[in-house]
């Protein structure tokens, strides 16, 4: 059950970054289940907007596409959005589209000091 995998993900979360967690949603085809909000976001997003920028996220990221003896990488574990604000782990999930994470720039400052180097080499 995807809920209940993303109910586990927000525990975790929480456990090991506290308030820099910002969200964390189950993404299906159509919708999507909002399992944690942090406070100061749900006075920022109406439910439209949240399920609108949750929308964006629907890219195809399906682990068996890429279960191939053909790719030396193997299958797709997550992927990683960086927004200035934010970065957004993807985890595929067998029962939804996938599952949504969102935590604070602040928690992965190298990580975003390589991307910001790298966008200036390009």
């Amino acid at each position: 059950m995807p809920r209940d995998t993303g109910i586990q993900l927000v525990k975790y979360a929480d456990r090991k970054i506290g308030d820099s967690l910002r969200t964390v949603a189950v993404l299906f085809a159509d919708d999507c289940e909002v399992l944690y909000l942090r406070d100061d976001l749900q006075e920022s997003y109406s439910p439209s907007q949240y399920k609108q920028i949750a929308g964006s996220f629907r890219v195809d990221i399906n682990a068996e596409i890429h279960r191939t003896d053909k790719s030396p990488l193997e299958a797709k574990e997550a992927l990683i959005h960086y927004h200035r604000e934010a970065y957004v782990f993807q985890f595929p999930h067998e029962d939804c589209h996938s599952i949504l994470l969102s935590v604070e720039s602040s928690v992965g400052p190298q990580l975003a000091t390589f991307i910001e180097g790298c966008k200036n080499q390009v």
